[in-house]
């Protein structure tokens, strides 16, 4: 069963993510765009001993999602596939070396803003084991970086 989280949450979603790197997003007009699957491989449920440990960034982070380094870190909520995978997909990922984060409320048991940290997301079917910095609400977050070429292959 597939089940989409929306929430509209203006504060969350007002992020102030400035001061980007140079990611794929800067590409110029015209490039080649390719479609790119990201799966987080974590439970879809919420632990209630994480809601306990660290209940100010749980509220923080409020649901699971993903910010594309391509469409400047803006916040893109996954669906739960089952009960232990997220997914989006992009259909505009430009060709070059970009990244992105996950961020969800369990992770908030291993980082304090919520970012995953753990090499549990893919891209493609390729785990991502390249930990970048993003930028993120309050200054670096970690997240992933990888790069993509025109037949949609990912190298993490």
């Amino acid at each position: 069963m597939k089940t989409t989280i929306v929430a509209a949450f203006p504060v969350l979603l007002a992020c102030g993510c400035t001061g980007a790197p140079a990611d794929a997003q800067d590409a110029p007009a015209g490039q080649i765009r390719v479609s790119v699957r990201v799966e987080y491989h974590a439970k879809t449920a919420i632990d209630p001993a994480v809601v306990m440990a660290a209940p100010d960034c749980v509220r923080l982070v409020v649901f699971t999602r993903v910010h594309p380094g391509w469409e400047s870190y803006r916040i893109v909520g996954m669906s739960a596939e089952t009960a232990e995978v997220w997914s989006v997909d992009f259909h505009d990922v430009p060709i070059g070396t970009t990244r992105l984060r996950v961020s969800d409320p369990n992770a908030c048991a291993d980082d304090p803003n919520g970012a995953v940290t753990a090499h549990l997301v893919d891209a493609n079917g390729i785990l991502l084991t390249r930990n970048v910095e993003t930028p993120g609400a309050e200054g670096p977050e970690p997240g992933f970086g990888f790069s993509v070429d025109a037949s949609g292959v990912v190298t993490p």
